[in-house]
C-alpha cells in the first residue's frame, strides 16, 4: 500500500496536460494581382514584358517613320505631281546634296550624329543576334552605345582621318597610286586599336565599372578585337582610302561599321556579365 508521500511524489511526477491545441483561422488567400496599366494581364511579370514590347516596338516604329518623313521630306515643296521613277531618282540625290551641304557647314557635328545613330542600330542588330527578344532589347545599351558614337567615334574619326591625311602629305606620299596601302597598316596598327579601347573603356565608365575591371575587359578584348578587326577592316580600307573623299570617308566606314559595332557590342556585353554568366553561356 503506497504511503502518503508516495502517492503525493507520483503525483508531482507526472507529466503535465499537454497545452491545449488553439485554433487557428486559415491565412487570408492571396490578393489577386491588380494590373496597373494592361488589365488583361495575369501577373506583374506579363505585365512589365508587355510594356517593354510596346516600348521598344513604339520607339523603333517611331523611328522609322521619322526616318521615312525625312528622307522623302527634302523634295516635299517640288514634289506635286512627280511619277515614282521621278521619286526613285531624286529623292536619294537631293538627300545626298542636302547632307553634303550640312557636312560641309558643320562637318564635326554630322558625323558625330551619324555615328551615334551607327552605334545605336549596331547594337541593336548584337542583340537581336545575341537572341534577344524585341522585349528584353536593353535600352540603356542601345543608349550607351548611341552617347559613345554621338561623343567619341563621331569627332575623334574626324581628327584622326585629318592626322592621317596630314602625316602622308608631309612625307609626300599621298600622290602615289599605292599610299592606301600604307595608310591601312597605319590604320590597323594605332587608330583601330587605340579607338577599341576608348570604346570599352567609355562603356565600363557609364556601366559604373571599377577601373581594375575596365582594365581588365581592354586587355581581355584587345587581342580578339584586333585579330576581328583583320577580318574586316583592310578591304574595306581599300575602298576608305583609295576611293572615298577625305570629308566623307567617315560615312563610308559608319556603313561598315554596323558590322563591326555588332562585334564590339557583342564583346563588351561578354565583358560586363559576371563569371557566372559567362560560364553558362559557353557550356
Amino acid at each position: 500500500m503506497m504511503s502518503k508521500e508516495d502517492l503525493e511524489e507520483t503525483t508531482d511526477s507526472a507529466p503535465d496536460d499537454p497545452a491545449p491545441i488553439l485554433e487557428t483561422k486559415d491565412s487570408a488567400p492571396p490578393k489577386p494581382y491588380t494590373p496597373s496599366i494592361l488589365w488583361w494581364t495575369k501577373n506583374r511579370e506579363e505585365e512589365n514584358n508587355k510594356l517593354n514590347l510596346f516600348a521598344n516596338a513604339g520607339f523603333l516604329a517611331g523611328v522609322a517613320l521619322f526616318t521615312i518623313a525625312v528622307v522623302f521630306g527634302v523634295d516635299s515643296e517640288v514634289s506635286r505631281g512627280w511619277t515614282i521613277g521621278e521619286y526613285i531618282l531624286r529623292v536619294p540625290l537631293d538627300n545626298w546634296d542636302g547632307y553634303s551641304e550640312m557636312l560641309r557647314q558643320s562637318p564635326v557635328q554630322v558625323k558625330a550624329c551619324t555615328s551615334g545613330i551607327v552605334y545605336a542600330l549596331g547594337d541593336l542588330v548584337a542583340q537581336s543576334m545575341e537572341g534577344t527578344e524585341l522585349a528584353s532589347i536593353e535600352r540603356q545599351r542601345v543608349v550607351r552605345s548611341a552617347i559613345a558614337g554621338l561623343l567619341l567615334h563621331g569627332p575623334l574619326s574626324h581628327v584622326w582621318y585629318n592626322v592621317c591625311e596630314g602625316l602622308f602629305d608631309i612625307v609626300g606620299w599621298n600622290d602615289y597610286w599605292w599610299v592606301p596601302a600604307p595608310k591601312i597598316i597605319t590604320d590597323q596598327l594605332l587608330w583601330g586599336p587605340a579607338w577599341n579601347a576608348v570604346y570599352i573603356a567609355f562603356l565600363g565608365v557609364l556601366n559604373k565599372d571599377s577601373s581594375a575591371v575596365i582594365w581588365e575587359a581592354i586587355t581581355s578584348t584587345a587581342l580578339p578585337l584586333v585579330i576581328a578587326g583583320i577580318r574586316l577592316w583592310p578591304l574595306a580600307h581599300v575602298v576608305t582610302y583609295g576611293l572615298v573623299p577625305k570629308e566623307n570617308r567617315l560615312l563610308w566606314v559608319d556603313a561598315v561599321e554596323i558590322i563591326w559595332v555588332t562585334i564590339l557590342s557583342s564583346q563588351a556585353a561578354e565583358q560586363a556579365r559576371s563569371p557566372a554568366e559567362q560560364e553558362e553561356s559557353t557550356s
